[in-house]
């Protein structure tokens, strides 16, 4: 069997998601919440997530969730192990509370959040879901 190179793997990964990102303007990114789908979703989301406690989306790339959840009332912050889609949603809306931080080593103490969002993050990584 072959072994794989998870730091190339690693590596590799975070320029894809780095390129596709610098290509969608944020106006685009946020027509999601237009879809039936992400509708759906979102109502799930607004009856299961606390309401007055913080909620952490990891793994938010330009932080679509965190911008509509935070206008439906929601206290979301967001983290990505990638700077660039943190800087472009900041210079979208500076006041949004992004950090970059990988889901699987949180800077946060236990206990830090109520509620914690992860979509499509942990199938990426190379060795598995497991640590996230």
């Amino acid at each position: 069997m072959k072994r794989i190179d998870t730091q190339a793997t690693d590596a590799a990964t975070r320029e894809a998601w780095e390129a596709n990102w610098a290509e969608i303007p944020m106006e685009r990114i946020l027509g999601i919440f237009t879809y039936e789908r992400v509708r759906r979703q979102m109502e799930l989301f607004m009856r299961v997530l606390p309401k007055n406690e913080r909620i952490l989306e990891g793994g938010c790339g330009l932080a679509p969730y965190v911008i509509e959840l935070r206008r439906r009332g929601l206290d979301v912050e967001g983290v990505d192990y990638n700077e660039a889609p943190l800087r472009k949603a900041l210079a979208y809306d500076p006041s949004l509370p992004l950090r970059q931080a990988d889901v699987a080593a949180l800077p946060y103490a236990d206990d830090s959040f109520g509620g914690y969002l992860s979509l499509g993050v942990i199938e990426h990584f190379s060795e598995g879901p497991a640590k996230a």
